[in-house]
């Protein structure tokens, strides 16, 4: 970026630099550290240090977030996040590796040695920057241009290289195109190429469920409240269980008396009880509605497997034919090559008989052309008569019957 501010401060004219943003109406070089613009294709954007909602009515373009100015310092000691400088390094070291590896694979692609590459050019920062925040047992959906987060995570360069390549090294053993990485250990789901995949993939995952339930009690409005009413919905369902089986304990009455007074002397206790029925009742339908599907199912398996049957008579009858054919093939091509050795003699004597034929023709080589004129018959004859003086004259020489 330092590179091209310098080249547009040497070559750009005073009118060009104008038309790269509206409000790029000054030097670059006159801006100062807090000033700073970050200059990307179609775009210009101001630097701001600190994150806040923004409104599309109030400011007209997206502001870039940073911490640190390109001299390396900390804008707003607030936000300075205070990372230790072994992370830091950290950081630094895998972004520059990833830059290394996207050079000698891109190259291999290009050379023909690997069918397929992306590169990961001008987004390393953000692969690493998201993958630190994360802890190492969350799961993540990466796209095929963030193979950083793997190789923040310790991903080996070798089985980077084997996947790409597809050798035996490869967990996949080749079945996935060229950098769809994946690596069960270190929690990164398989790259899949179709975009936007990994929203409903994400979702519909939930490896810490006692965590994200503690959550959504947490962000509840009264915690106390919906965990109490959860206690006496659970409490309510094992002495229903209790009071169908007829094994409820006679001292367990009173405390059912004691969760009554709890609940508005017995009001929500017949509503809970109620719909607690109700569940059971819908619970019950739902087995019986499954019941049927299941029979049904099996009903299909049956018909699948009665067509399979006929498909594999249906085979095994080709399969007889083809034999058949087979077998019939050599005899064909015997014959094939007797009557093969019967035609050549026939062609030969062919080729003799028309050779005979044209023995008895004559050939006039030099004649210009169209010399025969409308009458072909006189000229031949006064051409023929020149030629063979002493052997024809006109009164010999006829023409042939139309």
């Amino acid at each position: 970026m330092a590179a091209l501010r310098a080249l547009l401060r040497i070559r750009a004219p005073a009118g060009w630099r104008g038309m790269v943003g509206r409000q790029a109406t000054r030097p670059l070089s006159e801006f100062t550290s807090l000033e700073e613009k970050s200059q990307f294709p179609g775009a210009s954007a101001v630097f701001v240090d600190s994150l806040e909602f923004i409104q599309p009515n109030v400011i007209s373009g997206i502001p870039v977030y940073r911490v640190m100015d390109r001299q390396g310092q900390i804008l707003n000691a607030s936000e300075d996040p205070n990372i230790p400088k072994e992370q830091v390094l950290k950081l630094y070291h895998t972004m520059t590796l990833l830059n290394t590896m996207d050079r000698i694979l891109y190259e291999s692609q290009r050379q023909g040695r690997i069918s397929f590459y992306m590169t990961n050019y001008g987004e390393e920062g953000t692969h690493v920057g998201s993958a630190a925040a994360l802890n190492d047992t969350d799961l993540v959906f990466g796209q095929y241009r963030e193979a950083g987060v793997l190789m923040y995570r310790g991903y080996p360069l070798d089985l980077f290289m084997a996947q790409c390549y597809g050798n035996a090294l490869d967990p996949g053993k080749g079945r996935q195109m060229p950098v769809h990485y994946g690596c069960k250990e270190r929690n990164f789901v398989t790259i899949s190429s179709p975009l936007a995949t990994q929203i409903p993939q994400d979702t519909s995952c939930d490896p810490h469920p006692l965590q994200s339930t503690h959550l959504r009690l947490a962000m509840s409005p009264e915690p106390s409240e919906t965990m109490s009413k959860q206690k006496k919905l659970t409490d309510s369902v094992a002495k229903l269980g209790k009071y169908r089986r007829g094994d409820q304990d006679p001292s367990e009455q009173d405390d059912g008396a004691t969760l009554g007074e709890e609940s508005n002397v017995g009001t929500d206790t017949a509503q809970e009880l109620d719909v607690i029925t109700a569940f059971q009742e819908a619970i019950t339908s739902c087995q019986t509605t499954l019941t049927a599907r299941i029979e049904e199912v099996k009903v299909d398996i049956s018909l699948v497997r009665q067509d399979f049957q006929k498909l594999r008579d249906r085979v095994k009858d080709a399969e007889d034919i083809l034999s058949t054919v087979e077998d019939s093939l050599p005899p064909l091509q015997n014959s094939s090559d007797n009557m093969q050795l019967q035609v050549n003699p026939l062609l030969q004597k062919q080729d003799e008989m028309e050779n005979r034929l044209r023995r008895s023709n004559l050939r006039f080589i030099g004649l210009p052309e169209g010399v025969e004129g409308a009458d072909p018959s006189s000229i031949l004859e006064q051409l023929i008569c020149t030629i063979y003086v002493n052997h024809f004259s006109p009164g010999r020489i006829y023409p042939l019957p139309d």
